[in-house]
């Protein structure tokens, strides 16, 4: 089992992309908005707004949920917001350039709709990757790339294909190792779904998003325990790239560990954890 916590992207970070933030207009404060009317704020969120009442006023829409509702991110920032049920899309190919700030090692692509990403680090393209093909259309396939070994540098992802390409979450730094995932972990699914049957026995669904889980069973030698019992603490309830077992792509989530339990047995530390994603859909 492996464990990334991504590099927050900042303004400072996202050096160029080729998709414009130019979904609505800036917000100007002597501007009066009508109910319905979206803007957008640039510099530092990166968000889409809605005027829920009709009006002028000088407070910024991300601090003024009286007057604005957020939306969500903008087009060019989905990528990078932190969820998954976000995507930044455009037409091939789809490159962003990064300014890491600090060495890093692995990237993951969550959501990709695409044909083939390739990898540039100062300048040199380092690797090109298929992009596979995804489970659920809807939802996108998921690119892992590793052994970068790449000090703090510019970093250019390109994603190329045809029609409109898309990128749910773009997660960049280092998988740490967080024991040995035994065969065989336990996959499954939490709905968050309304289901209401009335007398006559008749059932009305309402579709919402899910989260998957992993429940897996690892083993570490006593040495790595410290380390693991940091990490899992540390990424209690910070969402995180969690890898479980590597040969099957569908034991990695973005997500946290929701429980866990370790004891040392026989010279070695055996137990369990179980992972939760964030809502999809």
């Amino acid at each position: 089992m492996h464990a990334m916590l991504p590099y927050a992207i900042s303004d400072a970070v996202l050096s160029s992309s080729t998709v414009a933030e130019a979904d609505y207009t800036a917000w100007s404060p002597p501007t009066a908005y009508s109910v319905g009317n979206r803007v957008i704020r640039t510099t530092g969120v990166h968000r889409i707004f809605e005027r829920l009442v009709p009006g002028t006023t000088s407070t910024a829409p991300e601090s003024d949920p009286v007057n604005w509702l957020n939306i969500g991110p903008t087009n060019r920032w989905a990528m990078f917001d932190g969820a998954v049920g976000t995507w930044t899309t455009g037409s091939s190919p789809l490159t962003v350039q990064l300014a890491m700030p600090a060495a890093y090692n692995d990237i993951v692509l969550l959501g990709v709709t695409g044909t083939q990403v390739q990898i540039s680090v100062g300048g040199t393209l380092v690797r090109t990757v298929s992009v596979p093909a995804p489970a659920v259309a809807a939802l996108g396939s998921t690119v892992v790339i590793t052994g970068l070994a790449a000090a703090a540098s510019t970093l250019q992802i390109s994603l190329t294909g045809t029609g409109t390409l898309g990128i749910g979450l773009c997660a960049v730094g280092t998988l740490i190792y967080a024991g040995d995932t035994e065969a065989k972990p336990r996959l499954g699914l939490i709905d968050y779904s309304g289901r209401t049957i009335d007398d006559y026995g008749n059932i009305d669904i309402v579709q919402r998003g899910f989260a998957r889980t992993i429940d897996a069973q690892v083993t570490l030698l006593p040495s790595g325990l410290d380390s693991l019992v940091r990490t899992l603490a540390a990424l209690r309830s910070t969402p995180a790239i969690w890898m479980g077992y590597q040969p099957l792509g569908a034991s990695l989530l973005y997500g946290w560990p929701v429980d866990w339990s370790l004891a040392l047995h026989k010279g070695l530390v055996r137990g369990s954890i179980r992972l939760q994603s964030l809502a999809i859909g």
